[in-house]
């Protein structure tokens, strides 16, 4: 099997485990699931729906065995570091680099806000061909085609859907604004996860502009600017 459709198989087989672990888990939640679905239980039976919550959770431990095991053969992903140097990513393991970096961020990003989400690694594959034409793009360019590709690719999914496409939206943007920042100068590993609460705030503070930019027909041209602006108050 080719080493890429190896690493292929791996992000999806564990993109599905993650998955069911991470739904499993809210189903397993007494106060969790009663919001995922209108109740299917009578209200005469309390004792039926307790017994599917202690099924859940058995059932989530013994994914978190699994998930440990995995673990052991394959390590998991390290905290978030910031972003390298553009051109780094535009080795040979370049490539593989973004990906892994984005996946870090985008955890980061996630744990900041809900832990009732899941980053979709298979789709970052594509998230960063994506980018490969972005070479000699400045800053805030490379930033604005991030968070493009990120809304195209939807690597992000929220089971809760808490606050709906925009909280989701806003989040995607304070990934492209850190993003934005690491290559205009890398601050030190130790700021980067400092920096996420405050790329989520300013984030929001020009949400309605950016969505607008990024409607379909408009040319994409305000984009960088907007980054680039609100980049300045992160930086």
């Amino acid at each position: 099997m080719p080493s890429s459709v190896g690493r292929e198989l791996k992000r999806s087989v564990g993109d599905q485990l993650r998955g069911m672990r991470c739904l499993v888990r809210m189903l397993g939640s007494d106060a969790q699931r009663p919001g995922l679905a209108p109740p299917a239980l009578p209200e005469v039976l309390p004792e039926l729906d307790r017994l599917v919550g202690r099924t859940f959770r058995a059932v989530d431990t013994m994914l978190s065995t699994v998930e440990t095991a995995v673990a052991t053969v394959r390590p998991a992903s390290g905290p978030f570091r910031g972003f390298a140097p553009f051109e780094a990513y535009f080795s040979a393991a370049g490539a593989e680099r973004l990906q892994e970096d984005l996946y870090r961020g985008l955890k980061a990003v996630a744990a900041a806000e809900r832990p009732n989400q899941l980053v979709l690694k298979a789709r970052l594959a594509a998230v960063a061909a994506d980018l490969a034409g972005e070479r000699e793009a400045a800053p805030q360019e490379a930033g604005a085609a991030l968070l493009r590709a990120l809304v195209r690719r939807k690597p992000l999914v929220d089971f809760a859907e808490e606050g709906g496409a925009a909280a989701i939206l806003r989040q995607y943007v304070a990934l492209a604004l850190l993003f934005a920042v690491f290559l205009r100068g890398a601050p030190p590993e130790a700021e980067a996860s400092a920096l996420i609460e405050d790329a989520l705030l300013i984030a929001g503070t020009r949400l309605d502009a950016i969505s607008a930019a990024l409607a379909p027909g408009e040319s994409g041209d305000r984009l960088p600017s907007l980054l680039a602006g609100l980049a300045d108050h992160l930086a």
